[in-house]
């Protein structure tokens, strides 16, 4: 069974729990909301409608205010994150490691690119050019002054 998230403690206006199998129940006082529930606001609340729940750890509590929607997982609880939002020191060693050897590799690059000479940066501006083709435009008589 999922774990309990939290608790309804308070609401006035009108707000549904969607759970996780994908059914929608109405909200009411003392529901308890597991991991993975959403709660939505019906759109014919206004700002002044609100729903609050308690966090079952004691660590606060959550509003939803009018036609917005809030989903309730583990996340929301001030205790352990789940395993897999946790990043391992060798992961952390290998994507720095991973990260300053392309930051090198670019700067090869651009030292490499920065050392042409007058006469090959020349070539270059000539060998752009060579694919450009020039357009005539008619000279028509300006009707200015007629």
């Amino acid at each position: 069974m999922a774990g309990e998230i939290g608790k309804i403690i308070s609401l006035n206006g009108s707000f549904f729990i969607k759970h996780p199998n994908g059914s929608v129940s109405t909200a009411k006082v003392n529901d308890i909301l597991n991991d993975g529930d959403i709660i939505i606001g019906s759109s014919s609340n206004t700002n002044s409608n609100m729903l609050k729940v308690l966090l079952s750890d004691n660590s606060g509590d959550i509003q939803v205010i009018g036609n917005n929607e809030q989903l309730f997982d583990v996340t929301l609880l001030s205790g352990e994150l789940p395993e897999d939002t946790v990043v391992q020191n060798n992961e952390v060693s290998d994507l720095l490691e991973q990260s300053t050897k392309n930051i090198q590799d670019n700067s090869a690059q651009t030292d490499e690119q920065a050392t042409l000479t007058l006469d090959q940066i020349e070539k270059l501006d000539a060998a752009a050019g060579e694919d450009q083709t020039t357009t005539s435009c008619r000279n028509y008589p300006s009707k200015i002054g007629r």
